[in-house]
């Protein structure tokens, strides 16, 4: 993202889903607040429950994991990654990008580029949890591919073959689409998106709608006597938002919890209570919250935090960690405008850029001259000023 561009407003991350809306009133000559409602980064959480970084057994002959993603942007890709949780046994994988079958869903077989696969041997105990970056034996050509769906495929040799899980983020939205694909002797599908990601000849790791980076999922617990007893995230806005509430993975085990808006000298924007019998179960899962409507200025620094006043009731908020800040922000839909904070007894903030907790913020209005624009956005890879292109 560039801060302090007057004349254009520029975020990693995801299309954002006003995009027609954007164009069609920006068409017709209005450049100031636009309005509508959408949740800014998208949702990241299932329908109900936690996610959680879940595995698939590749342990015989032959047996294959798979990726089903959406190619994210023309160039040439040259290395894949993924991630295995356990190792026991350790072989020469063949890991390969491939087409996919459009009739059946399941990867073809046929690879995606002229060569693009690499063997990769995977060491037992030390490749616990681990990432694993693979240069593809030649590079891949994808131009012209952009938004067209395809597979990275880990597979166990036919003979001296390995045991060892591939890791993927189980209930993932909790829908049809992305979702994983395992070969044993014949495949078989998991409401998941694998843990993995891209990247191309330029150095770029873009955003990859079937790919998630993250290197763990976990929540941390908040009252008034633990440290820290505030948590949440620094938001930067992009462009200049008006917001009228949240969405967030939460579980709420008192009558006095509070989620809040700070600005940069900590002064409260907004202050929203929620209550342990305001809620359809007991259970971690998406909280919608509303305020009145409040304005967040481009690039200034906010804080969306949770807090309680109580000693034994709590409030618990689900994360995700990356490897790195570099990866967590060109990988995930939480670009670099989003990441974790947290202080104790109203002392000072300590960010963590490599962990953000899983919300958004439901966005009413966005402002296309903030910063003294021309009425231009451009968000990722997209441009908006009365069409849009790449």
């Amino acid at each position: 993202m560039r801060r302090g561009v007057r004349n254009k407003i520029k975020a990693s991350g995801i299309l954002c889903p006003l995009a027609l809306s954007i164009v069609l009133i920006l068409k017709v000559g209005y450049s100031a607040m636009i309005s509508g409602a959408f949740l800014f980064p998208i949702e990241a959480t299932n329908a109900a429950g936690e996610p959680a970084i879940a595995t698939m057994l590749v342990d015989a002959a032959d047996e294959t994991a798979a990726f089903i993603f959406y190619i994210p942007k023309n160039g040439t890709i040259s290395k894949v990654s993924f991630r295995t949780t356990g190792v026991s046994t350790g072989a020469n994988a063949t890991v390969a990008l491939e087409t996919v079958n459009l009739s059946s869903g399941d990867p073809s077989g046929s690879l995606l580029g002229a060569d693009s696969q690499a063997i990769y041997r995977l060491i037992a105990d030390t490749h616990n949890n681990t990432y694993h970056t693979v240069s593809l034996n030649q590079p891949v050509n994808v131009t012209g591919l952009a938004g067209s769906v395809a597979a990275l495929t880990i597979k166990n040799p036919g003979s001296d073959y390995g045991n060892f899980t591939v890791s993927r983020v189980s209930a993932y939205f909790g829908g049809l689409h992305p979702y994983t694909a395992l070969y044993t002797t014949s495949w078989a599908r998991g409401v998941s998106q694998g843990l993995g990601g891209l990247e191309y000849s330029d150095g770029s790791t873009p955003f990859v709608t079937g790919l998630s980076s993250i290197a763990q999922q976990g929540k941390d617990t908040v009252r008034s006597n633990l440290d820290p007893d505030e948590i949440g995230n620094v938001i930067i806005p992009p462009f200049t938002m008006n917001v009228s509430g949240a969405y967030l993975a939460l579980k709420c085990d008192t009558n006095f919890g509070f989620i809040k808006i700070l600005n940069a000298t900590n002064v409260v924007l907004s202050n929203t209570t929620v209550n342990i019998g305001v809620r359809q179960s007991n259970n971690h899962g998406p909280y919608r919250v509303g305020w009145p409507t409040i304005t967040l200025n481009q690039g200034e620094t906010y804080r969306f935090i949770i807090f309680t006043n109580q000693t034994t009731e709590t409030m618990t908020w689900q994360y995700y960690a990356y490897p790195d800040e570099i990866i967590k922000n060109q990988s995930s839909e939480f670009g670099d405008f989003m990441y974790a904070t947290q202080r104790t007894d109203e002392g000072a903030w300590v960010d963590n850029k490599t962990k953000v907790y899983i919300g958004s913020l439901l966005v009413t209005g966005v402002n296309t001259t903030s910063g003294g624009g021309n009425g231009t956005i451009y968000y990722g890879d997209y441009k908006f000023n009365g069409g849009f292109d790449q």
